[in-house]
């Protein structure tokens, strides 16, 4: 564990019902099946900020360079992240975890994801 992942954090925010933001609650099922997606108008805003992964230099260049290249864009799109930021781990603590790599970790990957949910699925997360 390195000193950023520590400092991950989560919050949770009202929504108004002039922001029209609909629950992204969602059932997955068996292959074949419909999924079955809630579609109500959200009621809170749920906001994590976490270390999602440990990159040795070489793998955070690669991984900045495929998020400058559209990456980036596709993933707020499909809102599976708002934002990442590249984190210098000053005390080496964890090897990187990219398969097949033995390097030291020299970052620390801190993703911001933010989900939203109605009344009745707001508290979904916890589960």
């Amino acid at each position: 564990m390195c000193e950023h992942c520590d400092a991950g954090t989560s919050w949770e925010k009202a929504v108004s019902k002039d922001e029209r933001v609909l629950c992204q609650f969602h059932l997955e099922t068996e292959p074949g099946q419909a999924e079955y997606h809630c579609g109500a108008f959200a009621t809170h805003q749920f906001t994590e900020r976490v270390v999602e992964r440990h990159l040795c230099a070489a793998h955070q260049a690669q991984e900045d360079t495929a998020l400058d290249s559209g990456l980036g864009d596709a993933l707020r799109e499909a809102g599976l992240q708002d934002g990442v930021d590249f984190l210098p781990i000053e005390v080496q603590s964890e090897m990187c975890d990219e398969e097949d790599c033995d390097a030291p970790a020299a970052y620390a990957e801190m993703v911001v994801s933010t989900y939203s949910f109605c009344t009745l699925h707001n508290y979904s997360l916890d589960d």
